[in-house]
């Protein structure tokens, strides 16, 4: 579908439910993330969100790490968005290599549409060596997913 943004409104015009429906509606879902996760081979669950989709909009997914530690030995750290768990859909992805012991900050993002109903999205991580990497995160140092309603598609 073609992106149908509203256009410039003028003294007098009469505002639709069409115009307020071009409208992006916000956040739709949002996990905030206070504790470690620490990977390595095994594909894992970070957080998840479920919200409520409407057919025929943009939804942007922001999933941000602000402080990822590398463990000892340097490695390949992958963040996968995905529609269920380690067999869904990839609807996103972000790769990154570490060098030993190093830390970096991360962020994955996407935007996408989605079938009418119920929708829930798992960020989850992986390593391709056995390093220990930690995703850290604290009260003072969130991380998050977060789902944003856009526009229409």
């Amino acid at each position: 579908m073609a992106i149908s943004p509203n256009t410039n409104f003028t003294t007098g015009q009469v505002l639709t439910a069409d115009n307020a429906n071009r409208w992006p509606r916000g956040v739709m879902a949002f996990s905030t993330l206070t504790a470690n996760t620490t990977v390595n081979t095994t594909e894992t669950t970070r957080t998840s969100v479920t919200w409520t989709a409407v057919a025929d909009r943009y939804y942007k997914i922001t999933w941000f790490e602000g402080n990822v530690l590398n463990g000892a030995n340097a490695s390949v750290n992958n963040m996968y968005l995905r529609q269920t768990t380690t067999a869904g859909t990839v609807i996103g992805n972000s790769v990154l290599y570490m060098a030993a012991a190093v830390q970096n900050e991360r962020q994955c993002s996407v935007t996408t549409t989605f079938a009418a109903g119920s929708q829930t999205v798992f960020a989850r991580i992986l390593s391709n060596a056995a390093t220990n990497t930690t995703y850290s995160a604290s009260a003072t140092q969130p991380a998050f997913l977060m789902v944003e309603d856009i526009g229409p598609a």
